[in-house]
């Protein structure tokens, strides 16, 4: 399988399910990834964020992660 370097946001919105979930996976669907060192850091982030603009549903993003 040819490799290829996944974007946070890509994987982003397949982890936390957002409604463009199935296009992300798409982009990425037989690839070997590749994500740079701050991949897990850029992904809290955006959990961090879901959680204060969804205060509702604090704990799901994180319990994704």
């Amino acid at each position: 399988m040819p490799d290829k370097v996944v974007d946070a946001s890509i994987l982003g919105a397949i982890i936390f399910e957002e409604p463009r979930a199935d296009e992300a996976d798409a982009l990425v669907r037989g690839f070997d990834l590749q994500a740079p060192t701050l991949m897990a850091y850029e992904l809290v982030h955006i959990a961090q964020k879901k959680c204060l603009q969804y205060p509702v549903q604090r704990g799901g993003p994180l319990k994704r992660l």
